[in-house]
């Protein structure tokens, strides 16, 4: 009985812990900065290194993003993409552009 009861909650145990790692993969595989924020967050800055990076995932984030004057739409093919125009020193400040219905159309680092 007792050999039961422990291999039971062997069981519950591992299953806990391997529902809890996923868990932790898909938390990391998030952008906070991105996806969750709800307030206004116009006077929040991002270096070069994350507006770069910001648009390798701009299919991911599901908004255009524009930097510098020059637009970069979701269709974008990233690896034919000239980003050279993003300083990776400097500080860029955001604008968000929303639609109707509150979701962010595109982003404006400038």
């Amino acid at each position: 009985m007792i050999f039961i009861i422990a291999l039971g909650s062997a069981s519950f145990e591992l299953d806990h812990q391997q529902r809890y790692q996923a868990s932790i993969q898909e938390v990391s595989n998030m952008d906070y900065r991105l996806f969750t924020t709800s307030g206004s967050i116009e006077d929040e800055t991002y270096s070069g290194a994350e507006v770069l990076q910001s648009i390798q995932r701009i299919q991911k984030i599901g908004a255009n993003i524009q930097v510098e004057g020059i637009t970069f739409t979701q269709s974008i093919d990233i690896d034919n993409t000239d980003v050279s125009m993003i300083n990776l020193k400097k500080s860029y400040r955001t604008k968000y552009v929303r639609n109707t219905a509150g979701l962010i159309t595109t982003i404006i680092f400038t």
